[in-house]
């Protein structure tokens, strides 16, 4: 299992290395994809800034009853409910009416080809708005400023008109509202409403145009809420706030960044000193109003007491009246204390909420008790109990008038001090370096990016169009012996360039380059034919392979090149009688008179055959093409020329068609002594080659060997790499068959 893990991983690493330069194709595209990124992309800097919630001051009250009716209004700040307000369209809208973020002014560029140009000036068309009123359905519609000579401008209508205009109303595309210069106030009609345009600055060439754009409120406030961040500072850690705002604003203009977040602090501060202010201000007006009233009764309960008192002499209450009238007196304040606090709830919630509730049960609770007192009370004589009565109510009104007093005194006191609750810490300046793109980021991600794009068109590759790279599988998988592996050569490349131009000479790397790499594996495949055509009676040999240019008809010559080498007599035969190219590898002017004419009867083999530059070979070219090869190869004529041509030769090599698209290989491969199968190294999957060796065998042809042919080399440990190479033979027009 080790080792069959280590030879996966070895595949998987030389597979890579084989693909180098298509992953360095995609890293140089995905880096030059990442600079362009970066180069068009717009800098954003961005403004910080940061806001204190201040819990809200307690001012100790001199009633229990109202001890907390400070923090009922000015309830303890909750910074999520803050960062929602910050965030709400009434501060953002106010933001955009203050800051005239809604106007857009942009100068007509060509698509894609203008902003790459724009991108490259240092200074290009501009245009400054001082005001642009516009009615309210007009927002979104798109007008249009044209530069003209002399400093002035144009003022022209949208091209469209409006989704919601007035009804009858004449609104005429693309028309000339007003001209003016930078400064001038220009109002004009259109569509029997008016508008009103100021400009600031422009700076344009003759005929350069502008959009001109109030956009829709809300579109306005999205894109600032988009570029808002909100969050309490320091509150990581559970159960821990600090009421601390960290207000972050992004924007490309810096300045105009903190000009933004600045206009946002400034009008949450407005609002949230209106609202609490105007809370406050509803109370006092309430208890204002009560206090009148509260003092009527006060001096109504006095005047009674006094009247009753001069009536009947003067009535001395004994302890337990006493402390009756004392118990009664602070129960009908506490009442009457809670039951303002509840009217002051009704403005806030509705009857049932829980605080609501609770508020009705302590009052019930206290009415309870006020009940008992006055049943207490009952039971005393009758001077008694109407004194008591009396002194109750004096004593009662006294405390909720002095209550009221103060009350108004501790909301005038909280209403100076909560509407300045939240306080700047930290104002909003402009950013000094872009925080967006993050350049050392993006050329990382594109170089990572790079490198698994280039590892997966690598594994794509192999994967898609997978062929035998190994000879070993050829033999372990179809049990075919592999007589040779041949290397690329570069010599051969300037051959095939020859070949292919039809040069004159010979061209075969075996006689023009015999130290050649290859030349060396072509002579260990004559010494493995030595070896198996020792005990044959003929020694003939077929060549052929599965498609075209698999590097056969390279093969075929080179071997019969080596073999006359050995001072063999050889002839070489282009059975290729469709596509036969074997004379442009010798210098020969045709391939007529060959093979055809033999196998026709219109000439004998021994005048065909042709002497070549390398001694002890002979060459039979394929001759003029036939209607019917197949069926000439079929004739007794041919199975002649074989014996006899055998007879005579030490060796007889014929560079047949390839195997799979036409039959011809199979007919002369019954005839000969030994059958060669050329594979070229990485192109033929596994099936094709058992295919091949099926055919053969179904036609009662053995295969006999193969020749892995067009291995590169890896550049990595010839030996140690299991001699794993590639050939690149560039056949052109001469590799036919």
């Amino acid at each position: 299992m080790e080792e069959l893990r280590e030879i996966d991983l070895r595949e998987w690493f030389l597979t890579l290395w084989e693909g180098r330069l298509l992953m360095l194709a995609s890293i140089a595209f995905c880096m030059a994809l990442g600079l362009f990124i970066i180069w068009r992309s717009t800098p954003i800097y961005q403004a910080e800034a940061m806001l204190q919630i201040e819990p809200p001051k307690n001012v100790r009250d001199s009633d229990a009853a109202f001890a907390r009716m400070g923090n009922l209004f000015t309830p303890p700040s909750d910074a999520l409910t803050e960062i929602e307000i910050i965030g709400s369209s009434l501060i953002l809208g106010r933001t955009v009416e203050a800051l005239d973020l809604d106007l857009v002014a942009r100068p007509v560029r060509l698509p894609i080809i203008g902003d790459l140009l724009a991108g490259s000036q240092a200074a290009g068309p501009r245009v400054e708005v001082e005001t642009f009123q516009i009615p309210a359905h007009f927002r979104g519609l798109l007008f249009q400023i044209v530069a003209l000579p002399g400093g002035t401008f144009a003022w022209k209508s949208p091209s469209e008109p409006p989704a919601q205009g007035n009804p009858g109303a004449a609104y005429p595309e693309d028309a000339l509202l007003a001209t003016g210069r930078p400064g001038d106030l220009l109002t004009a009609t259109w569509g029997g409403e008016k508008l009103t345009l100021q400009v600031r600055t422009l700076s344009a060439k003759p005929g350069q145009a502008f959009r001109l754009q109030r956009r829709p409120l809300q579109a306005a406030i999205t894109d600032i809420r988009n570029d808002l961040e909100a969050s309490e500072k320091g509150a990581s850690q559970a159960n821990r706030t600090t009421n601390l705002l960290a207000l972050a604003y992004r924007h490309p203009n810096p300045a105009l960044a903190a000009d933004i977040l600045n206009e946002i602090m400034k009008q949450y501060l407005r609002q949230n000193a209106q609202r609490k202010s105007g809370e406050i201000s509803q109370t006092l007006a309430l208890l204002q109003q009560q206090l009148p009233e509260v003092q009527d009764k006060l001096k109504q309960a006095e005047a009674q007491l006094n009247q009753y008192r001069a009536q009947t002499g003067a009535v001395d209450l004994v302890r337990e009246t006493d402390l009756a009238l004392q118990r009664g007196a602070a129960l009908a304040t506490q009442i009457s204390a809670l039951k303002q606090r509840r009217q002051e709830l009704l403005r806030t919630y509705m009857e049932g909420s829980d605080l609501v509730t609770t508020i009705d049960a302590q009052i019930a609770k206290l009415e309870s008790e006020s009940a008992g007192v006055n049943r207490k009370v009952q039971a005393l004589p009758g001077a008694q109990q109407t004194i008591m009565r009396l002194s109750r109510d004096v004593q009662a009104n006294t405390e909720l008038y002095t209550t009221i007093l103060n009350s108004i005194k501790q909301l005038q006191v909280t209403q100076a001090g909560e509407a300045q609750n939240t306080r700047v810490i930290d104002a909003a300046m402009p950013g000094l370096k872009p925080v967006k793109p993050k350049k050392a980021m993006l050329v990382a991600v594109f170089l990572i990016l790079g490198v698994v794009v280039g590892i997966g068109l690598v594994l794509g590759k192999a994967a898609l169009f997978r062929g035998v790279e190994d000879h070993r599988i050829i033999e372990n998988r179809l049990g075919i012996p592999v007589f040779a592996t041949i290397p690329h050569s570069k010599a051969q490349e300037g051959h095939q360039h020859a070949i292919s131009g039809g040069r004159p000479g010979t061209h075969i790397l075996a006689f023009a380059d015999p130290d050649d790499l290859a030349t060396e594996s072509l002579r260990s495949l004559r010494t493995m034919l030595g070896f198996y055509l020792r005990d044959l009676t003929t020694r003939t040999v077929l060549v052929t392979g599965p498609s075209p240019m698999v590097g056969k008809s390279f093969v075929s010559t080179n071997l019969a090149a080596v073999l006359a080498q050995a001072h063999a007599k050889v002839l070489l035969v282009d059975a290729d009688m469709r596509r036969g190219s074997l004379h442009a590898y010798f210098g020969l002017d045709t391939r007529k008179g060959g093979l055809s004419e033999v196998l026709s009867g219109k000439m004998p083999w021994r005048s065909a055959v042709q002497s070549t530059d390398v001694p002890g070979l002979q060459v039979l070219c394929s001759g003029a093409i036939p209607r019917h090869p197949a069926e000439l190869l079929t004739t007794p004529v041919f199975s002649t020329f074989v014996a006899e041509a055998s007879r005579e030769y030490e060796f007889v090599v014929f560079d047949a068609p390839p195997l799979l698209p036409v039959t011809d290989a199979a007919i002369i491969g019954s005839k000969v002594g030994l059958v060669l199968l050329v594979a070229k190294a990485g192109q033929h999957p596994l099936d094709e080659l058992r295919t091949c060796q099926v055919r053969l065998e179904s036609n009662g042809i053995s295969l006999d060997g193969c020749v892995f042919n067009d291995i590169m080399p890896t550049g990595l440990s010839y030996y140690d790499q299991r001699y794993r190479y590639g050939y690149l033979y560039a056949y052109g027009k001469a590799e036919k068959g």
